[in-house]
């Protein structure tokens, strides 16, 4: 397979900037929400970075796509700079925020797109030592993956989720049936497949770790609905109500609980060729 191949894959479902903009501009606050309550995963990341001696209290970390710091908080508490960039104002705020809130005063935030970014003119060639991006819709190319090693003098890591799972999902599907074919990027093994042999014909030595959770979260009828958005934009006005109508019947004093399940892939290189730790 050539890099055409797995770049079409990364880039089947991907919005302009514009569009990408005004999307997260509009979720910011529900992400910043649901950050608060959902730590699981951040403990879980840290605790790996710190086993594998990814990082430490001098460590420089650029995190790319960095949404309202669900990363960027944790990090600063680790290391001794985090530079956060993003494409979305209000998610920038969000982090400005949180940071200010725990006393962080080790954070920048930058309004940048990562496609568009130039490593030199940013003086960012060689310079942190760990590149990080979760869940980041701005790395879809070999080009984007080159300039992470490029931005690096240790190590690059990508965080894709690649299955999940929960009870209100598969109900949501059960009522919208087949018409349901919207793009889930918390189900995505294709992304991590494409990225990880994208690296591979650069000539580097990617590794993949698993991170699992389980858990519950609970949401009002109105978050519920904003969350699971993605699933009902190609349905029509009376499958809306349908799924409205089972939140609210299911919801429990104005809650509605969720069980879920999901697996997180962390995609490992060391930017010079050669292995991973």
């Amino acid at each position: 397979m050539t890099a055409d191949y797995y770049e079409q894959l990364l880039n089947k479902f991907k919005r302009n900037s514009e569009e990408a903009e005004a999307h997260w501009d509009a979720r910011a606050e529900q992400f910043n929400s649901r950050q608060q309550m959902d730590t699981g995963y951040t403990d879980q990341m840290i605790s790996f970075l710190l086993k594998k001696g990814l990082v430490s209290g001098g460590s420089s970390v650029l995190d790319i796509g960095c949404g309202s710091g669900r990363y960027s908080i944790p990090l600063a508490r680790t290391v001794q700079k985090v530079t956060a960039l993003d494409i979305s104002t209000k998610m920038l705020d969000y982090l400005k925020f949180n940071a200010e809130n725990t006393g962080l005063k080790n954070i920048e935030g930058l309004k940048l797109d990562w496609a568009d970014l130039d490593l030199k003119e940013m003086d960012f060639q060689n310079r942190f030592d760990l590149v990080f991006a979760a869940m980041c819709p701005g790395i879809k190319s070999q080009k984007s993956l080159e300039k992470m090693s490029q931005a690096s003098r240790n190590y690059c890591l990508i965080a894709q989720f690649i299955e999940t799972k929960d009870g209100l999902a598969e109900l949501i599907k059960g009522v919208l049936g087949s018409s349901n074919n919207s793009h889930d990027p918390h189900n995505d093994r294709n992304s991590v497949y494409a990225i990880f042999n994208l690296l591979w014909l650069q000539g580097l030595e990617p590794e993949i770790t698993y991170l699992l959770e389980k858990g519950e979260l609970d949401f009002t009828v109105e978050e519920a609905l904003q969350h699971y958005e993605r699933w009902l934009q190609n349905a029509s006005a009376s499958q809306k109500f349908a799924v409205k109508d089972m939140i609210l019947d299911i919801a429990e004093e104005g809650m509605v609980k969720v069980t879920h399940h999901s697996t997180l892939a962390l995609i490992l290189w060391k930017a010079a060729k050669g292995s991973c730790r």
